[in-house]
Formats: structure tokens, C-alpha cells, sequence
């Protein structure tokens, strides 16, 4: 077999993977809780922010400005590929971990600023996934919760970064009008 060379190599790498707990948390140090998708057909991507479901473990992919945030899936490498993962995230009846306290990489759905404003899709939008946190509002389809989180890293739409969350303050959250 022969050697092939590396030709090029990425000079950023990223910062974490997305859903995973940030700056040497464990489980132990943040407040994570155990939740299952009660999604009919639609996966559940880490690092995403979901709702709370008819169970009292459940958790759906947020659709409305009503939606009571549970938190943010988490990663582990402890899910079985057959029956758990899917392409893009968890399937269906997937049980997982939900953060909801502490600091967590994730996707941005726009440019951020450390520090600046937290703003969750929760409708579909050009610009922003669903579940997923930006920096400005959008009409009719996000939540304000920077009363309640707050971004730690500074970074351009699309790249992983820190946010952290505090769900004790999660009555504060408001729909962007």
C-alpha cells in the first residue's frame, strides 16, 4: 500500500464538539438531566435546544413561541449507532442528557460577540436552524433568553462556541414580536 501524503491541513480547528460540555465540566459539575425524545419521525441534533414533552422526561424539538425550554442535548459517546443515532442527530425514543446548567459548545446561527444578546429558533427561517442560538432576534420565530444565558466565546456564524444557561431564570424568556 502506498504512502499518500497530507496535502493540507485545517489551521482552525474547532473549539469542542458540538453538545459537548465546555470547559471541563462533567455531568457532576453541571446540571444535567435525563430526557427522552418524544419526536414521531425527526432526529434530535446535539448541542440543540429542546422543549418539554407530554412525559415529565420527554423532550421534542421546539415549534412555538409557548414552548417550555428543557435545555440543550448533550453529547455522549455511549448511544448505540443501530438504534439511536441518526445521521443527524438522536432518533426517536433516544434517552439523553439535557443541560440545563452550566456551559456547552454550540452551533451559531449568526455572527456573536461574547457576551452579546441569546436569541433560540424555534420556527423555521432562512438563516437559522431550529433549536439552534444567535445573537439577534428574529420576528415571530425566536425566544430572547439572554436574561438567562449568555454566549462566552466570540465567533462567526456556522462555528462552534460556548454558551451558558441557567434555567432557574427560565420564566424571564421572551418571544422576539
Amino acid at each position: 500500500m502506498a504512502n499518500i501524503p497530507q496535502t493540507t491541513v485545517d489551521a482552525t480547528q474547532p473549539i469542542g464538539m458540538v453538545g459537548q460540555l465546555a470547559d471541563f465540566q462533567s455531568n457532576a459539575d453541571a446540571s444535567v438531566d435525563t430526557a427522552t425524545s418524544e419526536e414521531s419521525s425527526a432526529s434530535i441534533p446535539f448541542g440543540a435546544f429542546v422543549c418539554e414533552g407530554a412525559a415529565d422526561d420527554g423532550a421534542l424539538l421546539m415549534h412555538s413561541a409557548a414552548d417550555v425550554i428543557k435545555g440543550i442535548v448533550t453529547h455522549s459517546h455511549g448511544f448505540e449507532r443501530l438504534t439511536e443515532l441518526a445521521a443527524d442527530g438522536l432518533k426517536p425514543l433516544a434517552t439523553f442528557g439535557v443541560l440545563a446548567k452550566g456551559r456547552v459548545y454550540v452551533i451559531a446561527n449568526t455572527d456573536i460577540v461574547k457576551g452579546s444578546e441569546v436569541h433560540v429558533c424555534y420556527a423555521t427561517n432562512s438563516g437559522y436552524t431550529i433549536g439552534q442560538a444567535g445573537a439577534a432576534p428574529v420576528t415571530n420565530k425566536t425566544l430572547d433568553i439572554s436574561a438567562w444565558a449568555r454566549w462566552k466565546t466570540t465567533g462567526v456564524k456556522g462555528t462552534v462556541l460556548i454558551l451558558e444557561i441557567d434555567l432557574a431564570n427560565r420564566a424571564l424568556t421572551t418571544a422576539d414580536t
